[in-house]
């Protein structure tokens, strides 16, 4: 989700997907490269808050945390989004180079907190697995750079996939 520069080769779907949301809105990205719902909360919360958003988009689980500590930050993030008048929207971690889910456990805990706290979401876990399942391993390697970083490409195909789920939950949350 992050951003990356260019000349890197990284690149997040963050970056690519603007174009895909509706025309009135505007992106601030604030995704941090390696974060987990516990360091992002600790480190890099206060700015987002100070934005004013009117939703915020969520998604963490490629770097391991513990399950109930990450749980514990996402929900209060969630929380504290609200009380801004924001309306929080999870995206479930993307499957990896493997054809996987990188971190299931993580994968539950995202779910398990948008059920809970009733906070729309984007299952790019299932999205991607449906994706990656048929493709060639050549295929795949256009996509990755490495295990779960992708490439431009990659990139935009990732946020091909989230963007109807992203423009869905803003729809029905005006």
């Amino acid at each position: 989700m992050a951003e990356y520069l260019v000349e890197g080769g990284i690149r997040g779907w963050g970056q690519e997907i603007p174009p895909l949301l509706q025309a009135e809105l505007i992106v601030a990205n604030r995704a941090v490269p390696g974060a987990t719902a516990e360091s992002f909360k600790a480190d890099s919360w206060s700015d987002v808050k100070r934005l004013g958003a009117r939703w915020i988009v969520f998604q963490f689980g490629h770097n391991p945390g513990a399950t109930d500590r990450e749980s514990k930050a996402l929900s209060a993030m969630i929380q504290e989004a609200r009380h801004l008048g924001a309306i929080p929207i999870l995206v479930a971690p993307m499957a990896g180079r493997d054809k996987a889910l990188l971190l299931p456990p993580l994968d539950s805990t995202v779910r398990s907190v948008a059920t809970a706290m009733d906070v729309p979401l984007v299952r790019l876990d299932s999205l991607s697995l449906v994706r990656w399942t048929p493709m060639s391993q050549d295929s795949i390697r256009m996509i990755f750079l490495d295990y779960i970083h992708l490439t431009p490409l990659g990139a935009k195909l990732v946020a091909s996939l989230i963007a109807p789920g992203l423009n869905d939950a803003i729809e029905d949350n005006p």
